[in-house]
Order: structure tokens, then C-alpha cells, then sequence
């Protein structure tokens, strides 16, 4: 199931993405200076890939399943589907 996270790009900075993620700006606060720096340039190379004119397209594969389950023992059926991230 082909989805994705866009987000608008402001400047060729990584701020809004930084700001929107809470385990990247967790990730980036707890690195030196230097590692700092090194990691937003890998990080914004990697991200031109998915850049178009004014936004940033991360792929998010997931999967969509659907199924029946019984639950409690009293021939209770429960249909459903399901999206799971991947």
C-alpha cells in the first residue's frame, strides 16, 4: 500500500522535518557540534531524492490486512481491517 508523509519545504534546511519529528530532534539534541553537522548534510542528501518543487514526499509502505478473529471463547466473531506501518 504505497503511502506517504509530505511535508512542505521552507528552505533547504531540515527544520520543519526536525520540528515534526520528536525522535529526530531527540536524536540531533544529543550529538556533539560536529557529528551534528555531519548528520543533517547526510540527512539532507539523502532527503533530495524525495523532494519535489515545494515538498518533501517520505515513502511510508504499510500493509492492509484483513481477517476475522474470534474472541472470548463465545463464538464471537469480529471482523476488521487493519493498516499496519512497515
Amino acid at each position: 500500500m504505497p503511502l506517504a508523509f509530505a511535508i512542505a519545504i521552507m528552505s533547504s534546511d531540515i527544520s520543519n522535518l526536525e520540528k515534526s519529528t520528536v525522535r529526530l530532534a531527540m536524536l540531533l539534541q544529543a550529538q556533539s557540534s560536529a557529528a551534528r553537522s555531519g548528520i543533517h548534510q547526510a540527512i539532507c542528501d539523502k532527503l533530495a531524492a524525495f523532494a519535489t518543487q515545494d515538498t518533501l514526499r517520505l515513502p511510508m509502505p504499510a500493509i492492509l490486512e484483513r481477517g476475522v478473529k474470534r474472541s472470548g471463547g463465545r463464538g464471537e466473531i469480529k471482523d476488521g481491517i487493519h493498516c499496519f506501518a512497515h
